[in-house]
């Protein structure tokens, strides 16, 4: 008996197309650069999973979540992480940025319907909308 589980990266391209940033289930995201497919960065500060990741709309940023409740804020080239979002019990599935990249949206699925309401994110300021509460 033998069991093969296909492992699938999740994939996000930014807006101004020079990266490419996949993130995966072993807690991992890797940013490459996609002129010389040569990578930028890479890190696991997840505690779980990665879900999905976002790019700013101008690129200099990215956000990912993961399984294990994260909400991340990156700087694209660097990889530095520029703050942790905080407000969520569990698995975060989908995360993305406003247009003018100023606040980002993150939701959760628990048990196949979305049980909470979307956490609004403010991120000039590390204000979380949802809670009225700073974050770091």
């Amino acid at each position: 008996f033998v069991v093969c589980i296909l492992v699938l990266p999740i994939p996000a391209i930014s807006p101004d197309g020079r990266f490419l940033a996949l993130g995966d289930i072993f807690n991992r995201i890797t940013v490459v650069e996609t002129q010389t497919w040569k990578q930028v960065w890479q890190t696991i500060s997840h505690l779980e999973g990665v879900n999905a990741i976002s790019f700013s709309a101008d690129s200099s940023r990215m956000v990912s979540c993961s399984s294990g409740g994260r909400v991340i804020l990156w700087e694209t080239e660097t990889g530095q992480e520029i703050m942790r979002l905080a407000g969520f019990r569990g698995e975060v599935n989908s995360v993305v940025f406003s247009s003018d990249g100023k606040t980002i949206a993150a939701a959760s699925r628990r048990e196949g319907a979305f049980s909470q309401r979307p956490f609004f994110y403010k991120t000039s300021v590390g204000f979380c909308a949802h809670s009225g509460r700073q974050i770091s």
